[in-house]
């Protein structure tokens, strides 16, 4: 039965070749999408599902909601949180903290630098069960001095000679240690949140000198996780980690007050699974994605599979006329309802399956040509664990199903008597030419709502890379290894000095950041006669803002030739008379400071102009000294230092030399590879043991918006195909309907019809469609688009633009679809039509 139910098909497949191609290329385009689509989604939902005992591991994330700060989620916490809460809750089995450092490694003599490098406690692998190529897990860290590296990470390291026992140097608090390799890791799968090309074991030896970082409780100072014990509700914890913070956390009682730690930061329990697609985004190892995005393109996925069994419903009840005396000789010989549907749903399923074929196909091709842009996500194998072939065959028969169903029941309703009845044909199932314009309604509409997403994407991304940000981003390089520890500061003056005398360098500032910030840091200021405010404060030396290209809206920029430009070299906190004497001439003495406009807002004053020569108070020492009196002496032009997505912080700027990190160098011309050429040069005259590291901030800035680039190309990629797969559908509905229509176009032009009347009677049966796709499209887009720019702190107006940009776009695309139809009909000779007449 099967056999012949098949043997049928390939002949009517072969009868009708057009629409058979037009059914095959739309399922293959729809479905292609789709199994892409729902590849990249499956990607970004499996990240770290792979770990061993994932279902109990955490990371300890922070919310920093302190005042005069947009609250912002960072995957960061304080070292000593994950020990404490192994105190108090019972729940947890293992804890560990991980500082993240960039080391200068030496082997054999030869400096390289570690981006990323994990100082782990000795209790990390009771937590993360990381993958071992070579050694024991619970080995590696038994001793001080051992160091763990990936294969990636040996295999560079070590010029691919085996590295496990190997001695290197790494430095560590300014200081050189003799390691040994006492384990490889295999490199970890794509799918993590994860950063760890080396781990070293943490001995508090290395920090003695900034043993604060083991007591710190306000602000990250790297990562935590805990692993709980089975059974252990998380989410109880969470709810019992308000108490716990006020148990623990100190008081603010520094210089001038302010809100307890408690109020600004609030801790929580991050399954690892859910750390990629997370709130916490801030300070991740790994770019985290957004799961409204995910669930977006998981909505198109569905929408693409959608349309193309619309146009296989649409094409199979247009032709039901066509098949209608094979029906009714097939029930006139005995032929039940029931088998008919049965071979019409075999019908739709063959087709289906050639479809998932040329699909698959196009899928191969397309994980190739887009895996520079969004790297193995589309990766796929059809067998063994993760591979896709069960959901390749339920896609398959789920379209063979969905698009035949309708057809079948068409198709099987149809009555001999009245079809062979004076060898007439059907005219199709009641209504089914209502059902056609509204499916064709419904495609249109996903396609224009495409295109207007495509668009305002496009436009606000542009707007973004094209505005003016507050400084120039051109022609900017930033140094960050020469506040290595290895390099003394005579060194860096005498190498920043070399620097500005090169012929394209214009000027040279230092700072502890450059464009674009990733650091947050925050201090509290106190305006007489107002509460005290956490506000953003920032380290620069003089000429800072001529360098970014920044204009001052009032007052002057911070100069050298000022004593009380700059911060007095004095401790944080006394342990000396000598030491609390200098504190107090702090104090006496007083410092300038720069702000920016939001920060003089955020002060209340409604002017920039009226906060130069005013003071407020800096808690720059520690509470026995108090407060330092600090002088506005100008107000800096806002500028986007961080992603146009976060607002420009209120933001004050400290000229405190012993907190420099980085060198901004302003250059001219067209030659950024000489630069780091003759940069290179100076570099290696002074300095040997440390490799140079050198970035432009125009190309960190493009990289920001990297993710809506891609985005917007995928939005354009699915946009056309939704597109295409209608216009093919709407191609062969206006085939047949002008075909069907001959005779009634014939008479038409008896009775004096012109072509130009023809054309406009054809044309507009298929315009109805689209016009009516606009009404339901332009209002889901507007809301979409809406969402997707509240986003940005500067974005585009949503303006009717887009909307009727992509209505007329889809009203070209179905007239030209249907032109070569209607013009060939509107021309023929009514003789030929109504010749059997």
């Amino acid at each position: 039965m099967l056999r012949n139910y098949w043997t049928v098909a390939v002949r009517a497949l072969a009868k009708s070749k057009t629409y058979s191609i037009i059914n095959i290329a739309g399922l293959a385009i729809g479905m292609a999408a789709c199994v892409a689509l729902l590849l990249y989604v499956r990607y970004e939902n499996s990240y770290d599902r792979w770990l061993p005992h994932a279902e109990r591991t955490y990371q300890l994330q922070t919310r920093n909601a302190g005042a005069g700060l947009e609250p912002y989620f960072m995957q960061q916490a304080p070292y000593r949180l994950p020990w404490e809460m192994k105190k108090d809750f019972a729940q947890v089995e293992a804890a560990a903290s991980v500082f993240v450092r960039s080391p200068v490694v030496k082997i054999d003599g030869v400096p390289s630098i570690v981006e990323d490098a994990w100082v782990a406690d000795p209790t990390l692998f009771n937590v993360l069960s990381l993958p071992f190529a070579v050694g024991d897990p619970a080995t590696a860290f038994r001793q001080s001095g051992s160091v763990v590296l990936t294969e990636a990470e040996a295999a560079r390291l070590f010029r691919g000679e085996p590295a496990m026992g190997k001695m290197m140097t790494v430095s560590l608090g300014g200081k050189d240690y003799a390691m040994r390799v006492t384990g490889i890791l295999r490199d970890l799968p794509d799918a993590t949140h994860l950063k760890v090309p080396m781990i070293v074991r943490l001995d508090r030896s290395y920090y003695a000198d900034q043993a604060f970082i083991f007591e710190y409780w306000t602000g990250g100072t790297g990562y935590s996780y805990v692993r709980l014990k089975p059974g252990s509700d998380a989410a109880g914890i969470n709810a019992a980690l308000p108490a716990f913070e006020k148990r623990h956390m100190p008081r603010n009682d520094v210089g001038v007050g302010g809100p307890d730690a408690a109020t600004n930061f609030e801790f929580s329990l991050a399954n690892v699974r859910d750390v990629h697609l997370g709130k916490a985004q801030q300070f991740s190892m790994t770019p985290g994605n957004d799961p409204r995005r995910i669930a977006t393109f998981a909505i198109i996925a569905a929408l693409l599979l959608g349309i193309s069994c619309i146009n296989f419903v649409n094409l199979s009840t247009a032709r039901s006329t066509l098949r209608a005396r094979e029906v009714a000789l097939r029930k006139v010989v005995g032929a039940k309802r029931r088998q008919l549907i049965l071979q019409f749903l075999v019908e739709s399923v063959g087709i289906a399956t050639i479809g998932m074929i040329a699909a698959m196909t196009l899928v191969e091709i397309i994980s190739i040509l887009a895996r520079p842009y969004i790297g193995p996500a589309l990766s796929f194998s059809y067998f063994g664990a993760g591979g896709i072939f069960v959901e390749v065959v339920g896609i398959t028969l789920l379209v063979g199903i969905l698009s035949g169903f309708y057809p079948a029941i068409i198709l099987s309703s149809f009555r001999p008597g009245a079809i062979l009845k004076a060898n007439k044909s059907a005219q199709g199932g009641p209504g089914s030419g209502r059902l056609r314009n509204t499916l064709v309604v419904g495609q249109f509409a996903v396609s224009i709502g495409l295109i207007v997403c495509t668009a305002v994407i496009y436009a606000q991304t542009a707007f973004l890379l094209g505005r003016d940000p507050g400084f120039q981003k051109d022609g900017l390089v930033v140094l960050d290894s020469i506040y290595r520890s290895q390099i003394d500061e005579p060194t860096r003056r005498t190498l920043t000095e070399r620097l500005a005398k090169l012929p394209t360098v214009t000027n040279v500032v230092r700072a502890n950041a450059a464009p674009p910030y990733e650091n947050k840091s925050a201090r509290t200021f106190q305006r007489p006669g107002r509460a005290p405010q956490l506000i953003g404060d920032y380290y620069v030396s003089p000429g800072y803002f001529a360098a970014l290209g920044t204009r001052m809206i009032a007052g002057r920029e911070l100069v050298p030739s000022v004593a009380k430009d700059e911060v007095m070299p004095v401790p944080y906190e006394a342990a000396t008379p000598a030491e609390a004497s200098a504190q107090q001439d702090f104090i006496r003495r007083g410092l300038n400071i720069v702000i920016n406009e939001a920060g003089a807002r955020e002060f209340g004053w409604s002017r920039p102009e009226q906060a130069v020569g005013q003071t407020i108070r800096a808690d720059l020492i520690s509470t026995d000294a108090g407060p330092i009196p600090a002088t506005i002496v100008g107000v800096a032009q806002d500028a986007h230092l961080r992603s146009a997505r976060e607002q420009v912080e209120p933001a004050i700027f400290i000229n405190n030399p012993t907190e420099f990190n980085v060198v901004v160098a302003r250059f001219n011309g067209d030659d950024p590879a000489g630069l780091i050429r003759a940069i290179d040069r100076e570099w290696r005259s002074m300095i040997r043991d440390v490799p140079l590291q050198t970035r432009f901030v125009d190309a960190d800035i493009a990289e920001l918006y990297k993710r809506d680039i891609v985005e917007g190309q995928m939005f354009g990629l699915f946009a056309a195909l939704t597109t295409l797969v209608g216009a093919l559908g709407l191609f062969g509905l206006a085939a047949f309907t002008t075909e069907r229509r001959t005779k009634e176009i014939g008479i038409r032009k008896v009775f004096g019809a012109t072509v130009a009347d023809i054309v406009k009677l054809l044309a507009w049966q298929f315009s109805k469609p689209v016009v009516l796709a606009n009404i339901i499209a332009w209002p889901a887009a507007w809301w979409l688009m809406r969402d997707w720019l509240n986003g940005f702190d500067e974005r585009i107006a949503l303006t009717p633009v887009p909307f009727v940009m992509a209505g007329a776009i889809a009203l070209v695309i179905a007239l030209g679809t249907i032109a070569s139809h209607a013009f060939r009909v509107a021309r023929a000779s009514p003789i030929v039509a109504l010749r059997y007449e």
